[in-house]
């Protein structure tokens, strides 16, 4: 009794074969509830799952940024942080220099995220300071100046034992105190 051609088969039932000896065709049977799920257009079944991945963010944020636009730059920054998960980086300061004249109080918070992170994680002090000024900018924009102090307070008792980073504070300070008597 002879094999039936693997045509006889019906390609549900049909196994892997090499075509012509050297190719893998692969088993309709698996490409058949592909089809169901996708239509008859076989180039969608092969494509990453995007509930998975999700939106990119991370590019409109991006695009906002460079169209000017610090509403979508929130909106998007937004998304961004609610999906943990999917987080992909993105330039934070960034973000809050681009929002710093719309949104001040955003951008103070991101720029102390920043500033806390840098102190604490990196120990990077001159990069700290550098964003210290910045949130004495959004806190000048945003009218409240009068938070400037119980901010240096806080963080002077968080980091008492940081010399280094004390004598960066008291030169951020010293600077600030010159800057305000030229005005």
């Amino acid at each position: 009794m002879s094999n039936p051609s693997p045509r006889a088969i019906p390609p549900t039932q049909r196994q892997s074969t090499f075509n012509g000896g050297h190719q893998f065709r692969q088993k309709p049977r698996q490409i058949a509830p592909l089809h169901a799920a996708h239509g008859s257009d076989p180039f969608f079944a092969f494509q990453p799952d995007s509930k998975k991945i999700g939106p990119r963010f991370d590019v409109l944020c991006d695009w906002a940024i460079a169209e000017k636009r610090p509403n979508d730059v929130v909106r998007w920054f937004d998304e961004l942080s609610k999906h943990k998960a999917k987080v992909r980086e993105i330039d934070r300061e960034k973000v809050a220099d681009a929002i710093a004249a719309s949104h001040p109080d955003r951008a103070f918070r991101i720029y102390r995220d920043l500033a806390e992170h840098e102190m604490e994680a990196t120990r990077n002090y001159l990069s700290a300071v550098r964003l210290l000024r910045k949130i004495r900018k959004a806190l000048d924009a945003a009218k409240r100046g009068a938070d400037w102090p119980k901010l240096m307070t806080e963080i002077r008792t968080t980091h008492r034992r940081k010399s280094s980073l004390m004598k960066q504070l008291d030169e951020l300070e010293a600077g600030s105190i010159v800057n305000q008597k030229r005005k």
